[in-house]
């Protein structure tokens, strides 16, 4: 399988956006 470096690129994005909204739900 041949995967874009752009589509994992943006897999790692939204992997991090979905960490740092887990982190702020924690803090509150």
């Amino acid at each position: 399988m041949y995967v874009p470096g752009i589509f994992i690129n943006s897999i790692k994005y939204c992997q991090i956006a979905l960490n740092k909204q887990q982190r702020n739900s924690r803090t509150i």
